[in-house]
């Protein structure tokens, strides 16, 4: 009789155990799924940032371009009014 309620524990508890794993398991892999939604928005986030971030490089290259011509042409003119007024 005493063996009975020993096997009986033993198996009541290997169901136990068994239960615990399948709801940690479950429990895991939902919170993996979120981790990897996560990491998705994250990298497209990133690649999106780095889009911007060229756009306005190339921006800043532009109009640094078009400031030297400009100092370039102010640089001119003040030549050209130093030398009228000289004379």
């Amino acid at each position: 009789m005493e063996t009975s309620f020993i096997v009986g524990n033993i198996v009541t508890q290997a169901g136990l155990v068994t239960v615990a794993g399948i709801l940690v398991k479950r429990w895991m892999d939902r919170v993996e799924k979120g981790l990897d939604d996560t990491r998705e928005a994250l990298k497209n986030n990133a690649a999106l940032l780095t889009t911007q971030i060229e756009g306005v490089h190339v921006e800043l290259k532009l109009a640094n371009g078009r400031t030297a011509k400009l100092e370039g042409k102010i640089e001119v003119q003040r030549a050209i009014c130093e030398e009228r007024h000289e004379k």
